[in-house]
């Protein structure tokens, strides 16, 4: 009987030995899969992929404050060059050009409304509002010339205007962070903002320059980007 009893032991000693670190296994694993799908992380950094397009140049930092809440924080340079060329003019072209320097800054606060697991990807489905603060200073200039089949040729340039605009604007953004087990994620959004507040300082017109027509022209109405960046 003693025989039995410890060949019996032995058995289960063996079965534990097999079966604890498969269970300590599936532990970690399910508490990785639960860190993962509620709360993602605490902190993730992106840079803006698709603003660059435009001449913004910038990234986000975003901290999970809950399960389903998170407060992001978006930075942007702003460096642009905008040419409008009218070669409407027979054998010559006016070329105008807008310089844009500044920066923008916008705190944003997420709601996460869902999320869902495929595969190697967790899709984090969200709504959130934000608040933007943007500063530009802004140098226009034409550049009217004939080629050299004109006797005697022709060019002429001219300064339009030097203008310091300040805004602030709130708005609305909804879009998806896509997580993939790597630590890696993509965000992608769209939204609407609307101007609460603008001040345009124009430091140099041209006489025949109209400068009416640049109030409202940060708001950019419909928003859209497009964030890659790495979860810590």
């Amino acid at each position: 009987m003693q025989t039995i009893n410890l060949q019996n032991n032995l058995v289960k000693l063996f079965l534990s030995v097999l079966i604890l670190p498969s269970l300590f296994s599936l532990k970690a694993q399910e508490k990785r899969r639960y860190e993962v799908d509620s709360a993602i992380s605490p902190i993730m950094v992106s840079v803006n992929a698709l603003t660059s397009v435009i001449g913004e140049y910038g990234g986000n930092v975003i901290f999970t404050v809950a399960d389903k809440s998170q407060v992001l924080l978006t930075f942007n340079f702003i460096n642009s060059e905008i040419k409008r060329i009218d070669a409407s003019l027979g054998s010559g072209k006016l070329i105008e050009t807008t310089f844009n320097q500044g920066f923008s800054i916008s705190p944003e606060y997420r709601y996460i409304l869902g999320r869902s697991k495929r595969k190697n990807w967790i899709s984090s489905y969200f709504i959130g509002a934000y608040f933007m603060y943007q500063q530009v200073y802004e140098t226009a200039e034409s550049d009217l010339h004939f080629d050299n089949n004109q006797s005697p040729p022709f060019s002429e340039y001219t300064m339009n205007h030097i203008a310091d605009y300040k805004g602030s604007s709130l708005g609305l953004t909804f879009g998806v962070n896509l997580y993939s087990d790597s630590n890696f994620f993509i965000s992608l959004w769209t939204g609407r903002g609307f101007t609460i507040n603008e001040k345009l300082s124009t430091l140099f017109k041209n006489n025949g320059e109209s400068l009416e027509e640049l109030d409202g022209l940060r708001d950019f109405g419909l928003r859209s980007g497009l964030s890659i960046g790495i979860y810590f």
